[in-house]
């Protein structure tokens, strides 16, 4: 398998396909059986709920924040999969000290996400599946995208938290999927 380059930076290089994936973001969990990887799961995270019949017969790792590492080393992944926001970089840099290759992500827009099932079928030898999701999703995108830059933006905010009350920036994905879909982030100032 060739060198691959992960949202971190660091090259990824695996002798074979991974058989033994832990994810540790539930959308990936859902991607990666959209890949037809589900058997090849191992380990996901208590928030990773969907696909609901592959979820449940998982060895469930703790949270994105605070995953049992220990945990994860006795299911002796040959894959990790993690997020640059989601997961703690000490974590990821334990686990690679521990020789487990950990594949990081980082989508910041729509077009990225939709990158990113090409480089998950990369890095878990699934390309022919993921240019079929492809081939389904990237038109889709194009007739949205298109259709709503016909027509001016829609103010919006989008509560993520209360208590206090929090919404995102200009820079993250979730406004990128506003704007795609026609919407206008009233807080999309980043400071």
């Amino acid at each position: 398998m060739k060198s691959l380059i992960d949202a971190s930076g660091i090259a990824l290089a695996l002798p074979r396909p991974p058989r033994r994936i832990v994810s540790l973001i539930p959308s990936i969990t859902e991607t990666l059986c959209h890949l037809g990887l589900a058997d090849a799961l191992v380990g996901v995270t208590v928030y990773c709920v969907e696909p609901r019949a592959v979820v449940r017969s998982k060895t469930r790792i703790g949270g994105e924040k605070d995953p049992d590492l220990d945990k994860i080393r006795a299911l002796a992944p040959d894959l990790v999969v993690a997020n640059i926001e989601e997961n703690v970089r000490e974590h990821i840099e334990t686990l690679r000290a521990w020789s487990i290759p950990v594949w990081v992500t980082y989508p910041r827009t729509v077009a990225e996400g939709i990158q990113l099932i090409a480089d998950l079928g990369a890095v878990t030898d699934t390309q022919a599946r993921a240019a079929e999701m492809l081939r389904e999703i990237e038109p889709l995108y194009e007739r949205v995208r298109s259709a709503c830059a016909r027509r001016l933006p829609v103010a919006a905010f989008y509560p993520i938290w209360r208590g206090p009350y929090m919404t995102i920036n200009g820079d993250t994905y979730i406004h990128d999927m506003l704007r795609v879909c026609g919407a206008r982030n009233i807080f999309a100032v980043t400071l």
